[in-house]
């Protein structure tokens, strides 16, 4: 039997931006932690309780929300990605642009091979379009930079993160900001000196010139339907633990914690994997999940599994699926899982 999906209606929405994709990912992953005992306070909390100094759970705290920071940043050129690599499909989008239905994976467990439980996140609606209706390898351009999108940082480490990314980024109000940052990749930039401040590097990257009213009011209308979006996900997971069926709150011994992504081999971003040995399996249960009695009986019924799906208002057309011997191999869907890692603790 197929667990209860968790089903978050964005009334409102006739679309879900890369950006609103990346800031609900980040939600559903952090909820997930605290959902399954893997930290001992949401996250927002953690980020505002005092430090104490050379303390080994201050370092595991430390460490969990430079994850989670770096997570949040790297999502939104993710979500980016995966909508130009979508809208280069021929036979579903002629025009390059439309809505896809997109799949991710929060696995907790030891490794990739070893789950102990997942939670597979749907994102209905996803607004995709092609970059400039160009290749795959305009990608390359977009994320080369992308080691600069760290965490913030508490130690001696210091990055510059990606201005939009660093709006949007969940602790970015929480954690102090370090200092002595300067854009290694700026061939220009003088060497740090003592009175050299991260004030004096964001002064060098802002653009030249402000934005305009009207990409303002865009920005920040979006931030608003994100806060409300948000809040209807962490009312919709609420709601759903106290129902039956559901193991999203079942908690677990802490362990590390694994996003994976679908995504065609055309995807990439150098903060994603590709994981074509595990496909097999994941689309198996993934397709149990969605009803295909078939894989039913691949799974393993031993690992626990929930799903949420968030979908919006859009307008469902019908697409080709002629068979095109160029374009299968690109548009093929195989599995990615982000290089990073969410290692989670007991007490504080």
């Amino acid at each position: 039997m197929s667990p209860i999906p968790t089903i978050v209606h964005l009334d409102e929405q006739h679309s879900i931006s890369a950006f609103m994709a990346a800031g609900l990912t980040a939600a559903a992953v952090q909820h997930v932690l605290f959902l399954k005992n893997q930290i001992p306070f949401p996250v927002a909390q953690l980020g505002r309780l005092p430090f104490p100094p050379n303390s080994k759970s201050s370092k595991k705290r430390i460490d969990l929300l430079d994850a989670v920071d770096t997570l949040s940043c790297h999502l939104h050129s993710t979500f980016s990605a995966l909508s130009s690599s979508l809208a280069l499909n021929s036979l579903k989008y002629p025009h390059k642009y439309g809505h896809a239905q997109v799949h991710l994976l929060i696995l907790l467990g030891p490794s990739l091979s070893k789950p102990r439980s997942r939670i597979f996140l749907t994102i209905d609606g996803l607004k995709i379009q092609a970059w400039g209706h160009g290749t795959e390898g305009e990608a390359l351009t977009h994320y080369k930079d992308e080691n600069q999108c760290g965490g913030r940082n508490i130690g001696n480490k210091s990055n510059t993160m990606h201005g939009l990314d660093q709006v949007r980024s969940p602790l970015s109000l929480i954690l102090p900001p370090t200092t002595n940052a300067v854009h290694e990749s700026d061939a220009t930039s003088p060497e740090p000196t003592e009175n050299r401040t991260s004030l004096d590097s964001t002064k060098s990257s802002l653009p030249s010139s402000p934005p305009s009213g009207e990409s303002l009011a865009g920005f920040w209308g979006g931030q608003q339907a994100l806060s409300v979006a948000e809040r209807l996900l962490s009312r919709s997971l609420t709601m759903a633990c106290a129902g039956d069926g559901i193991t999203l709150n079942v908690e677990q011994e802490p362990t590390q914690t694994h996003v994976l992504l679908q995504a065609p081999r055309r995807f990439h971003h150098p903060s994603w994997i590709p994981r074509q040995n595990m496909s097999p399996a994941l689309d198996s249960v993934l397709d149990r999940l969605q009803g295909h009695e078939e894989a039913a009986k691949k799974g393993r019924a031993d690992i626990k599994t929930d799903e949420v799906v968030i979908r919006c208002n859009y307008a469902k057309v019908a697409v080709s699926t002629s068979d095109n011997p160029e374009s299968v191999e690109a548009d093929d869907l195989i599995w990615w899982s982000w290089d990073g890692k969410i290692v989670g603790f007991g007490d504080l």
